[in-house]
C-alpha cells in the first residue's frame, strides 16, 4: 500500500516542500518545489497566514491531497546543549534529562518543548558510569509560529524535526546506512547565508552546529570570489567544531574519516581544495552531478539512492529527503519536539499479585468440599436428564419434520425479491434532488433468485455518476456502471451527462 509523505522545510527566506511515496520502507520522491517569502518582511501573524494560504493553494495546484507535514526546523529559535546525567535505569533518563536543561538551559521552563538523544559514545565499564545525551529546545513562540502557520495551509503538523538531525539521516541513506568504520566524519550543508556542521561517528552525530555566513546574492556568478569570503569563515568554525570533541565523545582508535559538502556544485568545486589543504582531511562532495553526461570534477558520491535526478537542487533539499526516508522506513528521529522522548507509565504488579494470592488461598480452602458436593449433583442431574431426553424422543422426531420444511420455506421466501423494497433503496441511495434525474427504471426478477434492474439517468456533473454508483453498492447489491456520456445537445442543460446502472440484486440468505 503507497503511503503519500509530505515534509517541509521553513526558515526566514523560503518555504522548501518535498513530496514523496512510501511502499514498504522504501521511498520515492515525487514533487519538490520552493515557495518564497516576501522579501524583508517580518513573518508576523499576518505574513504567516499569507504564506500559508499561499501554500495551500500550490498544494491544491499540484494535487497534493497530503494533509500530515512533517516540519523541519534550522537552529532559529532552538538550543542545544550537551548534558551529563548519572546512572539510573532507561525509563528515569527523561526526567533527568528535563531536570539537567532546566538547570542548564537560558530559556526553557517546565513544559517547554524538549528532545535529546544519547551521544555515540561507548559505554564506560562499571555500574556507576554516567552517561552524556544531546538535548535541544525550541522556543513555545517558534511552535505556536509553526502550527498557525500549518492551519492557514490546512496541514497538521505530525513531527517537528531539527534539521542537522536530518541531514545526517539523508547522508546514512546517501551512504548505504550506518557506516561500521569508527572514523570522525564531518558535514557541511552550505544555504545561501548559513552552515549546518555535523560531525559524526559511524554514522551517530557526536556534535552539530550552524552558523551564519556571508549572504550571496542570486546574481553571484563568482563562485571563486564567495568560496573565499565563505572559507574564512568556515575554517574557524570547523575548527571549534572538531575542538569539541574530546576524547570522552569518541571511541577507542577513532580517526579523521573527512569532510562531506553539500551544496551548490560551483561552489563545492571552489571550496574543496582549500579546505583539504587547510585541515588536512580529504573532502568529498554529496548530492546530484549537475551534467551527469560529462566527468565530474567534484569527488566523491554523486547520487543518492531512491531520488531521481530530476529532483530540483537535491542537496537544498537534503534534510527533508532525510526525514522523508527515516519515516518510510519507520526510523524514530533523534530529536521530534511534537513527539519527545518521555517514560513510560510504572506498571505495578500489586494487585495482579494479591489477586493471585487470594484466588490460591480461596481455592485450597474450598476446593476439595465444593468438588465433592458438585459430583453428587450433577450426577443427579444426569439421571434426570436422561429420563426427560427418552421421553422427548418421539416429539424430536416430529419436530425435525416441521423443521426441514419451515427451511425450505424460508429459503424460497428469500430468493423472492421484495420490489418495493428496492425502490424505497433506490430513493434513498440516489444523490441529492438536483444532482441527478432518473429517466427510467426496468426492473425483473430472476429464475435462479434475486433480480436485476436497469437505471438510467442524467446528471449535472461527472463525478455525480462515480458517487451515484457507490452509494447504490452495498453486499446486496452488485453495481456495474456503463460510464457516462456528456451529450451537448441535451434536452435540459442542467443534465449534460447520461448514464446507465446494472443493478443485481442478491435475495438475503435463508
Amino acid at each position: 500500500m503507497t503511503r503519500r509523505l509530505l515534509a517541509v522545510e521553513w526558515d526566514r527566506r523560503e518555504v522548501r516542500v518535498a513530496v514523496a511515496d512510501a511502499v514498504g520502507r522504501r521511498c520515492t520522491i515525487v514533487d519538490s518545489f520552493v515557495l518564497a517569502h516576501a522579501a524583508d518582511t517580518e513573518m508576523g501573524p499576518a505574513q504567516v497566514s499569507e504564506s500559508g494560504s499561499r501554500l495551500a493553494q500550490m498544494l491544491s495546484d499540484r494535487d497534493i491531497r497530503c494533509r500530515d507535514v512533517m516540519v523541519v526546523m534550522g537552529r532559529t529559535g532552538t538550543e542545544l546543549r550537551v548534558l551529563t546525567v548519572p546512572p539510573a535505569p532507561e525509563h528515569e533518563l527523561p526526567a533527568l534529562v528535563r531536570f539537567q536543561a532546566l538547570r542548564q538551559f537560558s530559556s526553557l521552563d517546565d513544559n517547554g518543548p524538549l528532545d535529546y538523544f544519547p551521544l555515540a559514545v561507548p559505554p564506560a565499564e562499571g555500574a556507576d558510569a554516567t552517561r552524556r545525551v544531546l538535548a535541544a529546545s525550541i522556543s513555545p513562540v517558534v511552535v505556536q509560529q509553526v502550527q498557525a502557520w500549518c492551519r492557514a495551509a490546512g496541514l497538521k503538523p505530525q513531527r517537528m524535526l531539527l534539521r542537522p538531525c536530518t541531514l545526517a539521516s539523508w547522508w546514512r541513506s546517501s551512504t548505504g546506512g550506518p557506516q561500521k568504520s569508527r572514523s570522525v566524519r564531518l558535514l557541511v550543508r552550505l544555504l545561501a547565508d548559513e552552515a549546518d556542521l555535523v560531525v559524526l561517528q559511524g554514522g551517530e552525530i557526536l556534535v552539530m552546529r550552524s552558523v551564519r555566513m556571508p549572504e550571496a546574492s542570486p546574481e553571484t556568478t563568482d563562485h571563486r570570489s564567495l568560496a573565499s569570503r565563505w572559507v574564512d569563515v568556515l575554517l574557524p568554525e570547523i575548527r571549534r567544531t572538531l575542538g569539541a570533541i574530546d576524547h570522552h565523545d569518541t571511541a577507542d582508535g577513532a580517526a579523521a574519516g573527512g569532510v562531506t559538502l553539500c551544496g551548490e556544485p560551483e561552489v563545492v568545486m571552489a571550496l574543496q581544495d582549500r579546505l583539504e589543504s587547510a585541515l588536512g582531511w580529504p573532502v568529498d562532495f554529496l548530492g546530484v552531478d549537475p551534467s551527469p553526461a560529462a566527468p565530474s570534477p567534484i569527488r566523491g558520491p554523486a547520487f543518492v539512492s531512491g531520488i531521481s535526478a530530476a529532483a530540483p537542487n537535491v542537496v537544498r533539499f537534503a534534510p527533508l529527503y532525510g526525514a522523508l526516508q527515516d519515516e518510510a522506513a519507520e526510523r524514530p528521529p533523534e530529536i521530534d519536539f511534537l513527539n519527545p522522548r518521555r517514560a513510560p507509565p510504572p506498571v505495578s504488579h500489586r494487585r495482579r499479585w494479591i489477586a493471585a494470592v487470594t484466588a490460591t488461598l480461596m481455592i485450597l480452602t474450598f476446593g476439595t468440599g465444593y468438588a465433592t458436593r458438585e459430583r453428587a449433583r450433577l450426577d443427579r442431574q444426569i439421571e434426570d436428564l436422561a429420563a426427560r431426553s427418552k421421553s422427548l424422543d418421539r416429539a424430536v422426531a416430529q419436530s425435525n419434520g416441521l423443521i426441514s420444511q419451515t427451511k425450505q420455506l424460508n429459503g424460497w421466501a428469500a430468493r423472492d425479491i421484495n420490489w418495493l423494497e428496492e425502490l424505497w433503496y433506490l430513493s434513498k441511495s440516489l444523490p441529492e434532488p438536483g444532482q441527478v434525474r432518473v429517466t427510467g427504471l426496468e426492473m425483473r426478477a430472476l429464475d435462479q433468485g434475486g433480480g436485476s434492474a436497469l437505471l438510467t439517468a442524467m446528471a449535472t456533473q461527472s463525478e455525480q455518476i462515480a458517487a451515484t454508483e457507490n452509494r447504490l453498492r452495498d453486499i446486496h447489491h452488485v453495481v456495474r456502471g456503463e460510464g457516462g456520456t456528456f451529450n451537448k445537445k441535451s434536452p435540459d442543460e442542467k443534465y449534460p451527462w447520461t448514464f446507465r446502472i446494472n443493478l443485481d440484486v442478491k435475495g438475503k440468505a435463508p
